[in-house]
């Protein structure tokens, strides 16, 4: 599901239990918010657009770079992507 934000995200988690099906986050900007949930879920993620900006002015500049980070020191299955909102 392409989903970036944590409501988002907590939505699809969600509604992947409710169906029983396996779930993959496209974009993910805010995983790293919550990245022990996604490994309670089993949930991977693909990290879309590396080089953009955070989504909260709140957050680090530099946060995209980070959350590939946060993600593997949760143990989270994810990958990157630099087109994730083209074609998939």
């Amino acid at each position: 599901m392409h989903c970036d934000l944590v409501k988002e995200i907590m939505m699809a988690i969600d509604f992947a239990k409710e169906f029983g099906f396996k779930l993959c986050i496209v974009g993910g900007s805010d995983s790293w918010i919550i990245a022990d949930i996604l490994k309670q879920n089993n949930v991977s993620v693909i990290l879309g657009e590396p080089h953009s900006l955070p989504n909260s002015d709140d957050d680090d500049v530099d946060q995209p770079y980070k959350t590939g980070a946060a993600l593997q020191k949760a143990g989270v299955l994810f990958t990157i992507c630099q087109d994730a909102g083209d074609g998939f």
